[in-house]
């Protein structure tokens, strides 16, 4: 049955219910009201009959009471009256009188009277009777007709009910159907899920209710469903962790905030042999801690565990056995929620293997850096053996070259020499790379001009390159920071490096440097400096490896280009320092690129590459350059170097391109267009200043004299200023004097061979009267050094030991003193000391002191200057950088008269 049938039969039941109540009730009252108020009034009209009659029956007159029995009949609608004595006996009767029965209610009376009587008295005493019968058809008709009435009415009623029961099952079922279908949608498609709300009524609001119990079971739902999430996760977690402390190979230990064991896992079992049921209760530092056990690491334990704070120690624990063994103790507490200590949780890893490996790797460190000491000074102690023979060598076979003129002898001195030459560069190269494998070769910080280390380098790179016939080019950027800061010494061997490898391999073309600035801060720039060739190029399969040690292009026993394949190696490691990447990339049969990116810090002060001020000046203000120079590359650098100093620049590759054009400021001339086409650069030259570019160095050109000045490679913006412009970069100038240092050897303080022509020599008639006293314990360097001396004016006193050099100092007075370090009873630091201790007793000025020694390590040359050494000399020793040492410090040094005398301003200026 359906809630619709239900709700309509359950209405209906209750409304007849209700309309029988009330019909039953209704009928009874209006019987009851009806039959009481025909009771009275009927009791009332017969009593007030039998007192009318009373006189009558008293009299017996008939006839009265006859005619009065017709008029009450008539007048009051009655059935019967009957009229009787006291002994019953009828006086009069009008009416039906028949089935009288007394006693019966109106709505009882079958033949629709009711029949009333009443005694005729007076006083107590009875004398007759009258009964009368009331019609009461009226009566029952209307009872009758109430019932039928009330029927009708119930039935209407009924059926009223229904319908509107009907009509509200159905509103209702609608209504509830909607919410089944949400309750059915809820159940697919789970909480969430709303129905559409109609009308402002209870189900409108039930509906509401269900969507917003709909949203509050999906706000449930997800929630619980998160917090299930998480439930799991906390669950995986604890059975992840409670896995890693069961399973962990780490000894775990949890006691309580007391330190009293509560569980151990069975790696702790394991470890200290107890059992978890034996140590349940114990506290660990009495079961484990014996007589060897630190007491210091005891006491921060328990200071630790006293603040509440975690602990990490090694401490030595003792097994159940009674063995000993080492653990790394991690003590970490366990808060509550109110801040106290709830438990401790230990974790202790056996270390004992690992103190074993560390003692025996510090034992192995300290065999390492006796192995590396030992190495150092095996190569120190080598060098110092090699160099020491190899300084006969090279100064006997350099005396020798003075002397024999015959070719064929100077030829095989030539090879000796140059031997002796790539011999010192070897050792050279191995103790860099030593000492940059033992971590002990350290930059310096010091400001230079990076412009000028560039050109110095090529400059020092000249004359190998002419003898190539190979051209070096030279770019740069027309401002450049005034000075940098960083190591001016080991940047510049990386450039002779990659320059004299770039030249070794290139047979013809060209070599050249590059240089890129990107500013990086205020006082901070990225320089990318590229050395590109046109040589032989690299092999793809050699490329990843060349800039390894021992490492060439050629490591086959018959390759045409000999070396110890460490220099690359050296570039590499020293860029590394310097924080720069070196890289490299190559074409086989075209030609390699090797590009140096660093950052250095500068002063931040520009200057242009021409030497004049930021923004040209009046240096190169309406130049107009002609540059006619058949090799296409050195044309190209030239003609951007001017240009981006504003000069007007017209270029050619030939001499008949150029001759129909106007009449230029300067005209730059290749060296081999100058002799192909000598008649007319006689004519030009003496109409426009001509400048030849040459492919060597001052003094290797074969240019013909004429009308013309030259510029020998490299081809440099200072060059180009000093020829077009009148640049004064000469002698006394600063920037030649800078250039010109950077060509000086640099073998005097161990860094390189010099790769190049020498500067202009010495002569040994230069050197003026002075005496010099030479501290050296080998013969040989000993007669070496008189040889190279014997046509200058200097009086040489020689001490074989450091106590003769000492004394003989003290008798001799000398202008200079040339001491070896390496000497029995006083080595050349200690004879130093002596002498300057002298000084100071006697007032005497400080006369200049040189070392000279075989170690070429940067070290000595430091200690050298702390002992109070003036400068240094590595041998072997050359002829030329004797005489240039003892020329430049007689002149800086003292005069032999000042030494003496020890007067004050004998002190002579540096050339």
């Amino acid at each position: 049955m359906t809630l619709r049938m239900k709700t309509i039969l359950g209405i209906a039941l209750i409304e007849a219910l209700v309309l029988a109540v009330l019909i039953v009730s209704g009928l009874h009252w209006l019987k009851e009201s009806n039959e009481r108020q025909l009771e009275i009034s009927s009791r009332q009209l017969v009593s007030v009959f039998a007192k009318a009659s009373r006189d009558a029956v008293l009299a017996s007159d008939l006839s009265y009471l006859d005619s009065f029995a017709a008029s009450i009949v008539s007048e009051h609608n009655l059935a019967y009256i009957r009229i009787t004595d006291g002994n019953g006996t009828e006086l009069a009767e009008h009416g039906d009188y028949r089935g009288v029965e007394q006693g019966v209610m109106p709505s009882e009376a079958q033949d629709c009277v009711y029949d009333v009587a009443s005694d005729i008295r007076i006083g107590e005493r009875r004398f007759g009777l009258v009964e009368m019968g009331v019609r009461v058809d009226g009566l029952q008709q209307l009872l009758h007709y109430a019932t039928q009435s009330s029927l009708i009415l119930a039935g209407i009623e009924m059926i009223l009910v229904a319908l509107f029961s009907f009509a509200l099952g159905t509103y209702l079922m609608t209504r509830l159907d909607c919410l089944r279908l949400g309750v059915e949608e809820v159940g697919r498609c789970g909480p969430g899920t709303q129905i559409e709300i109609q009308g402002n009524d209870e189900v409108s609001r039930v509906s509401e209710a269900f969507n917003q119990m709909s949203r509050s079971l999906a706000d449930a739902q997800q929630s619980l469903a998160q917090e299930h999430q998480q439930q799991l996760a906390l669950a995986a977690k604890v059975k992840e962790l409670a896995q890693v402390a069961e399973f962990a190979r780490d000894a775990i230990v949890i006691t309580d905030a007391e330190g009293r064991i509560t569980w151990v896992n069975s790696a702790f079992e394991q470890l200290s042999g107890y059992s978890l049921v034996e140590l349940l209760g114990q506290t660990p530092g009495r079961l484990l801690q014996g007589e060897q056990t630190d007491p210091q690491a005891v006491k921060a334990i328990r200071q630790s565990l006293a603040s509440n704070q975690p602990i990490r120690v090694e401490i030595l624990n003792y097994h159940k056995c009674g063995a000993s063994y080492w653990v790394e103790l991690d003590i970490s507490p366990v808060f509550n929620e109110q801040g106290g200590v709830e438990r401790l949780i230990a974790v202790q890893r056996d270390v004992t293997e690992r103190l074993g490996v560390a003692r025996q790797l510090e034992s192995a460190l300290e065999s390492a850096t006796k192995a590396t000491q030992a190495k150092s000074e095996f190569l120190a102690n080598m060098s110092h053996e090699i160099r020491t023979p190899m300084n006969a060598v090279m100064g006997i076979s350099e005396l020798l070259l003075e002397e024999i003129q015959d070719a064929r002898h100077q030829t095989q001195l030539r090879l000796i020499h140059q031997s002796a030459d790539n011999l010192v560069t070897i050792i050279n190269d191995i103790l860099d790379f030593s000492k940059i494998e033992a971590g002990k070769l350290l930059l310096q910080e010091e400001p230079f001009e990076l412009q000028q280390l560039l050109e110095g380098a090529l400059a020092l790179c000249a004359y190998q390159a002419g003898q190539k016939g190979v051209h070096l080019l030279l770019e740069m950027p027309p401002v450049l920071p005034n000075r940098v800061i960083g190591d001016k010494g080991r940047l510049n061997q990386v450039l002779i490096n990659l320059l004299g490898n770039a030249i070794k391999f290139t047979v013809s073309g060209h070599v050249k440097l590059s240089l890129v600035e990107e500013v990086c801060g205020p006082r901070e720039s990225c320089f990318l400096i590229r050395v590109e060739d046109t040589g032989i190029g690299i092999p793809a399969a050699r490329l990843p490896h060349i800039m390894d040690k021992f490492e060439q292009v050629d490591n086959s026993a018959t390759r045409a280009y000999q070396g110890t394949g460490l220099g690359l190696a050296i570039c590499k490691r020293l860029v590394g320092l310097f924080g720069g990447q070196l890289a490299v990339r190559s074409c086989e049969g075209k030609g390699s690129c090797f590009s140096v990116q660093l950052t250095l810090r500068h002063e931040g002060e520009r200057i242009t590459c021409s030497g004049g001020e930021i923004g040209g000046g009046s240096a190169w203000h309406n130049a107009q350059v002609i540059v006619v120079d058949g090799y296409a590359p050195r044309r190209d650098v030239i003609q951007n170097m001017l240009r981006t100093v504003g000069t007007q620049v017209v270029t050619a590759a030939s001499v008949e391109a150029v001759q129909s054009l106007p009449q230029a400021s300067v005209i730059l001339i290749g060296q081999q267009e100058l002799v192909e086409h000598l008649s007319w650069c006689y004519r030009v030259g003496g109409q426009v200043p001509l400048v030849v570019l040459s492919h060597g160095p001052v003094g290797e050109t074969q240019v013909p004299v004429g009308p013309w000045s030259v510029i020998n490679q490299p081809v440099t913006p200072a060059k180009l200023a000093e020829f077009i412009c009148g640049e004064p970069t000469r002698p006394g100038h600063p920037r030649y004097e800078a250039l010109q240092a950077l060509q000086q050897p640099l073998q005097g303080v161990g860094l390189l061979p010099v790769q190049g022509r020498q500067p202009e020599p010495v002569k040994p008639e230069a050197l003026g009267p002075m005496t010099i006293l030479l501290a050296e314990d080998s013969p040989i360097n000993r007669l070496l050094v008189e040889k190279m001396l014997a046509r200058t004016e200097v009086t040489l006193v020689m001490a074989e030991n450091g106590e003769q050099a000492i004394e003989l100092y003290a008798n001799t007075a000398p202008d200079l003193v040339l001491t070896d370090i390496s000497m029995p009873l006083k080595n050349g630091y200690e004879v130093t000391a002596a002498i300057r201790a002298q000084q100071a007793c006697s007032g005497a000025h400080q006369c200049p002191i040189i070392g000279l020694s075989a170690h070429a390590m940067k070290e000595e040359l430091q200690q050298s200057r702390d002992a109070g050494m003036d400068d240094y000399l590595t041998k072997p020793v050359r002829k030329a950088d004797l005489l240039a040492m003892i020329a430049r410090w007689s002149v800086a040094g003292y005069s032999s008269e000042g030494c003496r005398a020890g007067g004050d301003g004998s002190r002579l200026r540096r050339r």
